[in-house]
């Protein structure tokens, strides 16, 4: 499906689009808080990926009360990537916001978010988050006062920081994007990889930022994220190999991306996927997936040597010491089970 035309494209209006797949427990406060938003001038493009859960059912009784919302159902399900790519090239605004089925959004987002867009004629704005569990809302609002503008290096550093960092944002769901910031040489829309099924945003949104002039910040925590649901993709990827896999991939290419671009975050990225084939090793022995397992420890201690020797200091020592005693941890629980097993 070909992208809707530049000449079809609404200006201001802001496109608000949501990939849905079962999801029913919380569609409806995430569609309420979409069409509550002070922000009025929106489309609302919901795709359904085939739910079994009632989802789907949820959505259409939306749009019988709001005009703005259209539901796309998907002839087969394709994956949170596929909806993505789908949603973008339906829509016609010129801002363009992701939010996920089962999170929900603060009243004045998009309107704050729209006001610093077109203060600043930045390309893509940020917003603080709050990251729900089932116990607690942690607030991750941003360490930068609301109308700072950064440049594409600092944006990327301040979304891509060292381990720990809290300011740690590669998510597509805490932005509103230009239209322009999101098309390509060709203008088409830059394309999630819909072969992925777990973290596809981090390279996208890494893909973005490198080509963008600029990016506004909004302190304020707009943005609700459900981490701990279950089913979250986040939290499950430390016991579902495929998930981890996935992770690992996608780390890995946003790394090698950075670093083929010379960007400074490229070596906590690194940092970060080296973590993402710890938690992708674990998940191959709670599983028994050997292929899992080969994937994610073939280079694990290569990419060790390398995020070390980029600064050797004692810090960096002592992490990556820290590392290598956690694969030789994983490689013990990994051996014994089929060694006793061979045994009997």
């Amino acid at each position: 499906m070909m992208a809707a035309a530049e000449t079809d494209v609404v200006k201001g209006l802001t496109s608000v689009l949501v990939a849905v797949y079962n999801v029913a427990p919380y569609l409806d406060e995430c569609i309420a808080s979409i069409i509550g938003q002070s922000e009025r001038n929106l489309e609302i493009i919901l795709i359904d990926d085939v739910s079994t859960d009632g989802s789907g059912e949820i959505a259409d009784s939306w749009a019988e009360r709001d005009p703005r919302i259209r539901v796309v159902r998907k002839a087969a399900n394709a994956g949170l990537y596929d909806s993505r790519n789908l949603s973008v090239d339906l829509a016609r605004g010129e801002y363009i916001a992701f939010v996920d089925g089962d999170d929900y959004i603060e009243h004045t987002m998009l309107s704050d978010m729209v006001g610093q867009l077109e203060k600043t004629d930045a390309d893509v704005a940020i917003c603080g988050w709050l990251d729900l569990s089932s116990d607690k809302m942690t607030d991750r609002s941003l360490e930068v006062e609301t109308g700072t503008v950064a440049n594409s290096e600092t944006a990327l550093t301040y979304c891509f920081p060292e381990m720990g960092d809290m300011r740690y944002s590669p998510f597509v769901w805490n932005k509103l994007f230009r239209r322009r910031a999101i098309l390509d040489e060709a203008g088409q829309p830059i394309r999630f990889n819909d072969s992925r099924i777990a973290c596809e945003d981090t390279t996208w949104l890494a893909r973005i930022l490198m080509r963008v002039d600029s990016v506004v910040f909004v302190q304020d925590a707009l943005y609700v994220y459900r981490s701990q649901r279950p089913g979250n993709k986040t939290g499950s990827a430390s016991i579902d190999a495929r998930l981890a896999i996935s992770s690992v991939e996608a780390f890995s290419e946003c790394w090698k991306l950075l670093d083929e671009h010379g960007h400074s975050c490229a070596l906590n990225m690194l940092q970060r996927t080296l973590v993402q084939q710890q938690r992708g090793m674990f998940a191959a022995i709670e599983s028994g997936d050997e292929e899992v397992w080969r994937r994610c420890s073939d280079h694990y201690l290569r990419d060790v040597g390398a995020w070390f020797a980029s600064s050797p200091s004692i810090a960096h020592l002592a992490w990556c010491a820290k590392r290598i005693m956690r694969r030789v941890q994983l490689e013990i629980r990994h051996r014994v089970p089929s060694l006793f097993v061979k045994g009997v």
